[in-house]
């Protein structure tokens, strides 16, 4: 375990350039563009690809679905499939930068949406390198208390800081066992010995 190494980490972790509240505002001027061009996008292939059986059903199937992960991955989808198939789409006078567009848009949203809406993977990093300094901080501590119990067990009064107030707290919360016998012995009195 090397705690010290570890521990540092926590001070370069990357932060994230952009709140989740200028994500969403960016999202929504961004999002409304990036649907108007796969909107575009689909109404040009469906025109393009008219005459061909198994190109219309790939459109088709792009263009089902709803929701903006779905309308990002279609971007990406037709910027594919515009790419494998250039020759309809020149016949029709197609500008092909518009899939270079669609498969940047497509990129350049996914992380906005992420920021807008999810946890970042900056913050999850973060996170298990905290809970990780949290652990080896623990285990010191838990090593001091042990030792000092060890060491001080002769001595009350040096023993009494080596004892966790909190443990005893949560000791002291927990249910008391009801006897087995079905007798119920309420758990502030101890049972009385019989007068046999």
């Amino acid at each position: 375990m090397d705690f010290s190494r570890d521990f540092w980490k926590l001070f370069d972790c990357p932060l994230s350039l952009i709140t989740r509240e200028e994500a969403e505002k960016q999202w929504a001027v961004e999002s409304p563009l990036a649907y108007e061009l796969r909107n575009e996008l689909v109404q040009e292939f469906r025109f393009a690809f008219r005459n061909d059986v198994k190109l219309s059903a790939k459109v088709s199937t792009i263009a089902d679905g709803s929701g903006h992960a779905d309308m990002l991955q279609d971007l990406n989808d037709l910027a594919v499939l515009g790419r494998a198939n250039p020759e309809p789409l020149a016949k029709t006078n197609f500008d092909m930068a518009l899939l270079d567009q669609a498969a940047q848009k497509s990129y350049d949203l996914a992380g906005l949406l992420a920021d807008a809406t999810g946890e970042r993977a900056d913050y999850s990093e973060a996170k298990r390198i905290r809970d990780q300094a949290y652990t080896y901080v623990k285990e010191v501590v838990d090593e001091v208390y042990a030792f000092g119990q060890f060491v001080f067990r002769d001595n009350d009064r040096r023993l009494k800081g080596y004892h966790s107030n909190f443990l005893r707290q949560v000791r002291n919360r927990k249910p008391q066992p009801t006897p087995t016998d079905g007798t119920s012995t309420p758990p502030s009195q101890p049972p009385q010995p019989s007068a046999a």
